[in-house]
């Protein structure tokens, strides 16, 4: 009864923001002699945040939001070199390696045998597909979607494009507010495993009808509780009669 297992890519498959972490570090070196780190850590989030609905996610936004950032921070007073220094630690993020986090691979290939399996990942187009190549794991997907947006209708309509109601799916993913809550409030079920490198925009709180909703700290705890999930859903089926109503 369980018809679909969806996935997040970034630090839910592998490593990513832990990339960006160190090239903010870097950033918050240069803008040393301007502003404290603090200072410069919160301009630049806001950045970040006022830019998504222009720039979308990704690197190409978040080295534009640096950019940005350091004009602000410098009173304009920024070089040339140092913008050259910004864009370099963005074509860097471009260029990082694809690190898959613990057990993925043997969990993602066992639940495909047994479940159809879809890859829902965010950000910008080419290295979302550079990322998915070199992960090795576009193998086990019967579906890939990469959107610059994930939110509740973004969600409904991939599993419905699948041919399947949300109640029968579960998203599995690292983020409460881009992963787990969307998925949530169109009736699908969500299994959030945290990544230790976390960001300040990914939070969110859980809605407060939040039944759908599990929490694990490994990934080889995933089969266990997708088992018990499919479990719950097949009693639930088996205590409906031909119409659909409960006895």
């Amino acid at each position: 009864m369980i018809s679909i297992v969806a996935f997040d890519a970034d630090d839910t498959l592998w490593h990513n923001n832990l990339y960006f972490n160190r090239a903010q570090d870097s950033f918050l070196s240069m803008m040393e002699n301007f502003a404290k780190p603090t200072v410069v850590k919160q301009i630049l989030l806001d950045c970040e945040r006022r830019n998504i609905a222009r720039y979308g996610f990704g690197i190409k936004g978040f080295t534009l939001s640096m950019i940005e950032a350091a004009i602000e921070i410098s009173a304009s007073n920024a070089g040339t070199g140092d913008i050259h220094r910004i864009i370099k630690l963005g074509q860097d993020l471009l260029d990082h390696p694809v690190r898959l986090l613990p057990d993925v691979e043997p969990v993602i290939s066992s639940v495909s045998r047994s479940y159809n399996t879809i890859l829902i990942t965010k950000g910008d187009l080419l290295d979302q597909e550079r990322k998915i190549q070199l992960s090795g794991l576009s193998k086990y997907f019967r579906q890939i979607e990469i959107v610059s947006v994930k939110t509740a209708d973004v969600y409904r309509q991939i599993f419905t494009r699948s041919g399947s109601d949300p109640a029968s799916c579960v998203m599995v993913g690292n983020s409460l507010r881009f992963d787990i809550v969307p998925a949530l409030k169109i009736g699908a079920w969500s299994i959030h495993i945290p990544y230790e490198f976390g960001w300040e925009l990914e939070h969110d709180d859980l809605p407060s009808d939040s039944a759908k909703y599990r929490q694990i700290e490994r990934f080889l705890q995933l089969p266990d509780q997708i088992a018990e999930i499919r479990e719950l859903v097949t009693t639930e089926a088996v205590g409906c009669d031909g119409r659909g109503a409960l006895e």
